[in-house]
């Protein structure tokens, strides 16, 4: 046996029973597949917890719109109307500062351009000519409730995977970095009151 001989059996020589062993390459399965699993589930949680999010933002505006109508909410600020909102949203969205109300009064229905959304970040204050409208209503009248809440992911590492996966129902703008914007609105007619 020559030398080189020698050596490669001396350096490869278990290779057949290193091959043939295959205790530990479940551990090295999980190892290499379990960051996209772990990824694809929190993406899927994510998503579901932003639907919740956005299908409470639409609750909290029909609670505003039917305190509107009926006329529970005449004389109320806007604050006080904020404040019907945040109360039947309070378990799955904070309220911190970061809703923005707009209340409009309409000549018709037919003649309605709803504009861009303005919303705040939390901690922000807008301008008095930045603030959105925030009309008393009377019965009869035709009125635009629009909400816009920010908020942001449960796990913020995920975002461009979560919104790469489900970015055909979920396309919501970016307001700051990690915040989203969430926004929900109606058109009612009041009730003679």
């Amino acid at each position: 046996m020559s030398f080189r001989h020698k050596r490669f059996s001396a350096l490869f020589g278990n290779y057949r029973l290193f091959a043939s062993n295959r205790r530990g390459s479940a551990v090295i399965e999980f190892a290499i597949l379990s960051p996209l699993f772990f990824a694809i589930l929190f993406s899927g949680f994510e998503a579901g917890m932003m639907y919740l999010k956005i299908g409470m933002v639409d609750h909290g505006v029909s609670e505003i719109s039917r305190q509107i109508y009926t006329g529970k909410a005449k004389g109320k600020s806007a604050e006080d109307v904020i404040d019907i909102f945040c109360d039947s949203v309070h378990t799955v969205i904070g309220c911190d500062g970061n809703v923005t109300l707009e209340i409009r009064k309409l000549s018709g229905y037919a003649s309605f351009d709803p504009g861009a959304a303005t919303c705040v970040n939390t901690g922000e204050t807008l301008a008095d000519d930045d603030k959105p409208t925030f009309a008393s209503t009377a019965g009869g009248d035709i009125v635009y409730i629009r909400v816009c809440v920010n908020t942001s992911l449960l796990v913020p590492g995920l975002k461009n995977l979560t919104f790469y996966l489900v970015n055909a129902g979920l396309q919501l703008p970016e307001s700051a970095p990690g915040k989203y914007e969430l926004t929900a609105s109606t058109v009612i007619r009041n009730e003679p009151f």
